[in-house]
């Protein structure tokens, strides 16, 4: 049964970065892998829709782009895409949004090996809301030693305390304990894993935070490259 392995640890974009989102490629990344983004971003305005043009060959998850009106004039946004690299890959990667505007953009990246090439997602949800308790909506693994991701995406720097149980989270503050800041905007950003999950059921996922905030949350799961190459007669009997 093949396991997925991480390549290199999680690279996020700029705490201060503006549009575009660049983010770099994880260390030692290489073709066969499968790359995952997390891309969140702020507005101030609401009057038409945003785009995000990612790079060549990323994916959009379907279903994963969730906008979250925050007021009359902004909102927060999210989306997931996967990349498959079929050769070598790029220092970095540009996803870009439009129209013009102010916004705080952010991208994760994190490279897995032996996942899935083709069909990486097995399963998925996403939820947003206004509360103190953001929630992620349980999924259904069908596979053994599947990865599952959890995005959190919050509005204010009133959120202090997001760490969902049972997940691993490589970063939720900067380097002093502070929310991730993008542009002029305090946006807390996390992204946590559970390894290797045992197929079934997960039920829901929920923090505490201090204050009632604006919210993102989606969960994904990565399916290993479980693909079987089937014997052909000439592998039996020496036929070319």
């Amino acid at each position: 049964m093949t396991s997925i392995t991480q390549v290199g640890t999680f690279k996020q974009s700029a705490a201060t970065a503006t549009n575009p989102g660049v983010v770099n490629t994880p260390s030692g990344a290489a073709a066969g892998d499968l790359l995952i983004f997390f891309v969140g971003f702020y507005l101030d305005s609401t009057t038409s829709t945003t785009t995000i043009t990612p790079p060549s060959g990323a994916v959009l998850v379907p279903g994963s782009r969730v906008d979250h009106v925050l007021g009359s004039d902004n909102y927060i946004a999210s989306a997931m895409y996967t990349l498959s690299l079929t050769g070598t890959p790029a220092s970095s990667y540009t996803f870009s949004l439009s129209p013009s505007g102010t916004y705080g953009v952010g991208v994760t990246c994190v490279c897995l090996r032996s996942a899935d090439p083709m069909s990486p997602i097995d399963t998925k949800s996403v939820n947003d809301g206004n509360s103190n308790t953001p929630t992620a909506t349980g999924v259904t693994i069908a596979g053994s030693n599947e990865w599952l991701f959890l995005f959190f995406l919050g509005d204010s720097n009133s959120v202090v305390n997001t760490n969902f149980p049972s997940f691993s989270y490589y970063f939720i503050t900067d380097s002093g304990g502070n929310d991730k800041t993008y542009a002029s905007f305090a946006v807390a950003w996390g992204v946590g894993v559970i390894q290797n999950i045992t197929t079934g059921a997960t039920g829901n996922y929920q923090a505490t935070l201090s204050a009632s905030d604006d919210w993102i949350t989606s969960l994904i799961a990565i399916k290993p490259n479980n693909n079987i190459v089937l014997p052909t007669d000439s592998m039996f009997f020496g036929m070319t």
